[in-house]
């Protein structure tokens, strides 16, 4: 199954428990349905942050957060 996440909203930092709860979520997704494809959409600076698992296809969105 392909997976797209918007997560047009993270900012590592600021934004508190959503962002947590997000990333948990789709890094336990990706452990337990490994034959998934999942892919987050996230603001530019973030992306090169590497917030989430290696199997987790991580898209620098050049939109406005």
């Amino acid at each position: 199954m392909r997976i797209a996440v918007n997560a047009l909203f993270l900012r590592s930092g600021r934004v508190g428990g959503s962002e947590i709860a997000l990333r948990g979520l789709v890094n336990a997704l990706a452990r337990r349905r490994p034959e998934d494809r999942i892919r987050v959409y996230l603001p530019e600076a973030e992306a090169a942050l590497g917030l989430f698992d290696d199997s987790i296809i991580e898209v620098a969105a050049p939109l406005p957060a």
